[in-house]
């Protein structure tokens, strides 16, 4: 990296970190002074809010006072009067009159008993207003009861004036205030129903809400803050005169939200111009970069492509194409280097080699894909039973020589005879092969490590063992134990002792 590029990420870092602080400087005035001004607005909507309310309340309390007194001086208009109630007041949905006994006046049938709009009046044995909680009538509507209690001459209860309104229409009769927009009203009683809502939600009504607290009233006049709430500023709830109702209001995330990006968008429009000369430092260097990206990938694909081509090279070097098992040049450079090996280390090595009998005859009589199936199935299979550390190569030919690093003659013999028991029970099934498949075995064994030439003349002169049985693929019966002619020379330094398992002619 020259000492330019290190300039200019020096340089973009440095305007990039002072202008990251300055936004964060400003995001901190901003919140605070947008707290400030939610708290100011909530407030003021929370005022009119309540004024509202309490009018509305107080003309239908007016209302229930006319009725009474109308009942009490012309009890036979009190019909009419009714019937023009419901004209002047929109919000009215019924006005009934109860006596002490919880009839109604006017309509057979009709029992207040047990209801709490004429429970409370008659408790309290006074003259006071009585708020009913929201309740869904037999039409679906959800209805708001005022009841206030009717007195004898000697102010004994005497029955209930109550009017029934619509709380869907109460809702719409608060929105016609227009407070600052994104704030919303709701209006509660004591056990947390939903009353009324501005902006109207007809489908709200009725919902249940957490519980007013009317002992943290003075708490709730304070604007509360909740950063993971869809409303994040709130005031309330507080309550609305000495009835068992409750107002809070409260600013939406959506108008606020507006409102920050619009100044979000003035303060970044400025730190963009001073952004583009940072930018521009980066760009030349995110080219070089790229470049030098670019060339890199290509040289590690280059030499991932050479790799593979020299470990395939490497596998045709030393495989044998047919039968996948080492080939003659692999064993040619290994079996030095193994017998220089176990010499150094004091330690026995054992060369195997099998051939098939007769294995020119399967090849004139049956063919060479015959012949190179029966090859492909022997390498897999000595492949499959030798160890870890042993070694399967094709000598050539039909004849496979497997290196054992670490076992004497005696050992050796044993796994060879295990190998041609094996092969003499497992068939080898071809197409169009009818003959069974024999092979032949031979064991060699060191110390001391004459030349391959040497130790082949050596072991071709050899006198070897006869089996008194059969053996090979498709052969049958018991396991054949080789025995060691009395002529087969002792290991030792002279030379090395060869015996050959070889089926019985």
């Amino acid at each position: 990296m020259t000492r330019f590029n290190r300039l200019a990420i020096a340089l973009a870092g440095l305007l990039t970190g002072l202008l990251v602080a300055m936004f964060l400087l400003w995001c901190f005035d901003q919140s605070a002074r947008l707290s400030a001004r939610m708290a100011r607005e909530l407030k003021l909507s929370h005022d009119a809010y309540y004024a509202l309310s309490v009018g509305v309340i107080e003309s239908l309390d007016d209302e229930l006072r006319a009725l009474r007194f109308s009942l009490a001086a012309a009890p036979a208009r009190f019909a009419d009067e009714l019937a023009e109630l419901r004209r002047r007041q929109p919000l009215v949905v019924d006005a009934a009159a109860y006596d002490a006994t919880g009839r109604r006046l006017g309509a057979e049938g009709a029992d207040g008993l047990g209801q709490p709009w004429f429970v409370g009046p008659r408790r309290r044995h006074g003259d006071a207003l009585y708020l009913d909680t929201v309740r869904r009538a037999a039409n679906g509507r959800w209805l708001l009861v005022l009841s206030r209690p009717r007195l004898d001459a000697r102010g004994r209860f005497d029955g209930v004036l109550l009017l029934r309104f619509d709380a869907a229409a109460l809702s719409r009769r608060f929105a016609r205030l227009s407070p600052w927009p994104g704030v919303t009203a709701r209006w509660r009683y004591l056990d947390g129903t939903l009353i009324a809502q501005v902006p109207p939600a007809p489908e709200a009504i009725g919902a249940h809400r957490p519980r007013p607290d009317p002992l943290a009233a003075d708490a709730a006049r304070t604007m509360t803050v909740d950063a993971d709430s869809d409303e994040p500023w709130r005031l309330g709830p507080l309550p609305i005169g000495d009835w068992p109702l409750f107002l809070d209001v409260a600013a939406r995330r959506g108008s606020v939200d507006r409102l920050l990006i619009r100044q979000s968008l003035t303060v970044g429009a400025i730190g963009l111009m001073a952004l583009i000369v940072v930018w521009g430092f980066l760009l030349a260097l995110a080219r070089q970069h790229r470049a030098l990206h670019r060339t890199r990938s290509a040289l590690e694909q280059s030499y991932r492509e050479i790799h593979l081509l020299h470990e395939k090279l490497k596998a045709r070097a030393v495989r044998d194409p047919l039968t996948g098992t080492y080939n003659r040049i692999y064993l040619d450079e290994m079996l030095p280097k193994e017998f220089a090996r176990a010499e150094r280390q004091g330690e026995p090595v054992t060369v195997v080699m099998i051939d098939f009998d007769h294995f020119k005859r399967i090849n004139d009589s049956y063919g060479h894909v015959v012949g190179d199936a029966a090859l492909r199935r022997l390498g897999e299979l000595l492949t499959r039973w030798v160890r870890a550390g042993d070694i399967v190569g094709r000598y050539g030919g039909e004849e496979f020589v497997v290196v054992l690093p670490g076992l004497n003659q005696e050992v050796a013999a044993v796994r060879a005879e295990q190998w041609r028991a094996e092969l003499a029970a497992t068939p080898l099934v071809l197409p169009g092969l009818d003959d069974a498949l024999t092979v032949r075995p031979r064991v060699s064994a060191w110390p001391p490590f004459p030349s391959m030439a040497k130790r082949r003349a050596r072991c071709s002169k050899r006198p070897t063992s006869r089996f008194t049985r059969r053996s090979g693929w498709g052969a049958t019966g018991s396991a054949v134990t080789a025995s060691r002619p009395a002529s087969t020379p002792e290991v030792g330094r002279a030379g090395a002792s060869c015996f050959t398992l070889r089926p019985e002619e």
